[in-house]
This record gives structure tokens, sequence and C-alpha cells, in this order.
């Protein structure tokens, strides 16, 4: 049985149903949006967080609740069915799962989400969560990100 906070190993993903997505974003005072965390949640395993952490972290967590941070004059919030890359694979089953690396050194630091009707790549750039459709060679060699063959 796993627990809230558990890591998830991404190839327990293969022929589960993606039945939902839920993700954060930092809005700043200045109106910049950035992406913090996204939430898939699985049939058989409930809401997953991708974390970026040295790579992409995958753990049980449910998504947290808006909050603002006065300090810095601006907040988080958290929507369902946001980013629209992952709400179009909702209903899917993940038939396979890829590591993406940094082209420049080798080390793993994202993954392909496929299905029937698509793929989306996740990664850690520069930690800051990154989503894109798979393939889109010009977004990928841009980010210094590639497929790994081995």
């Amino acid at each position: 049985m796993q627990l809230v906070g558990d890591l998830v190993d991404p190839e327990s993903l293969v022929g589960q149903e993606i039945r939902g997505v839920t993700s954060s974003w930092f809005l700043s005072r200045t109106g910049v949006r950035a992406l913090v965390h996204t939430w898939l949640t699985i049939e058989q395993l409930g809401n997953v967080r991708i974390h970026t952490q040295a790579g992409i972290q995958l753990n049980l967590s449910e998504p947290y609740d808006p909050y603002e941070m006065a300090d810095l004059g601006s907040r988080v919030d958290v929507e369902a069915g946001t980013p629209s890359l992952l709400q179009a694979l909702v209903g899917q089953l993940i038939t396979s799962i890829q590591r993406l690396i940094v082209t420049k050194y080798g080390y793993p630091s994202g993954m392909i989400l496929t299905t029937d009707v698509g793929a989306v790549g996740v990664a850690d750039v520069g930690d800051d969560l990154v989503i894109g459709p798979w393939p889109d060679v010009d977004l990928w060699v841009r980010l210094g990100m590639e497929l790994d063959e081995s």
C-alpha cells in the first residue's frame, strides 16, 4: 500500500488511465505566470504530483489550496484542467513512458507520456517545470533535451 508522499516509479503509470489534471501557477505582481506543480489523477494511484528536483520526481500528493505571497505581492493559483496539453490526455491510457535527458550531460531530467491520442514531454529545465508537445524538435532541442535512446 502506498502512502501520501511516497515516490512513484514513472513505469507504474503505464497501463493506467489519466483521470484528471490540476496545476499550480505562480502569478507575480507584474502578471508573469509560471507553472509550479502539476498533478495527474491516475486511476489506481490517485493524485501524482510532478515536481522538479534534479529532474522530475513523482510522488503521491493531493493538490494544495491557492495561497497569497503577500511579502512578494504575488500568489499561487491552483487550477483543474491545466495545462491544456495534459488535459487533452484525460480519459486515455498511458501506453509508454520514455526518459528525456539533458543533451549536453546525458542525465535524466524528464519523461514523455504517450497515449493513443498523443504524447507530451514533461521536464525539469533549470528548475522550471516545462510541459510541451512531443515530438516538437525545435522546442526540445532549444531546451537542451533529447530522448534517452539507451
